[in-house]
């Protein structure tokens, strides 16, 4: 990931893969990688729990809605440094993953979305085309 870009993961640990029992550990592997400080400043979760084992920094799920206010242009997410990363594997035996289809409703809501070839089956790769007309409050 450049330095200025943004990564938006529409995935937490509300998917089925981060159970108790064998978790993947997606996202303490992206921590531990980048770094708390990249982690902070460039990768954006959220959801309703931020520990299972240890704590990582999710954003609260009410704090998604401001977020999507500042990717425009001239804010300070623009959507050109913004890759977005929505898991097709999130689903288990008998598990939903609310929280995660909540936030991609939203984002669908507010702008024309456009899948984009990934590197592999684990994620689709979303880009953002533009508001949607009723997007955004103004």
């Amino acid at each position: 990931m450049d330095a200025g870009h943004r990564l938006l993961l529409l995935y937490n640990l509300d998917c089925y893969p981060e159970n108790f029992t064998n978790p993947s550990g997606v996202l303490e592997r992206l921590y531990l990688g980048l770094g708390h400080e990249r982690f902070v400043d460039s990768v954006f979760v959220f959801g309703s729990r931020a520990c299972r084992y240890c704590c990582l920094p999710i954003h609260p799920l009410a704090d998604f809605q401001s977020f999507l206010d500042g990717v425009r242009a001239d804010g300070p997410t623009p959507p050109a440094t913004l890759a977005i990363y929505y898991p097709t594997m999130c689903n288990g035996p008998g598990a939903e993953h609310p929280e995660v289809d909540a936030l991609l409703a939203e984002l669908g809501r507010r702008f024309r979305l456009r899948l984009t070839p990934s590197a592999g089956t684990v994620a689709v790769r979303i880009a953002i085309d533009g508001e949607q007309p009723t997007g955004r409050p103004r």
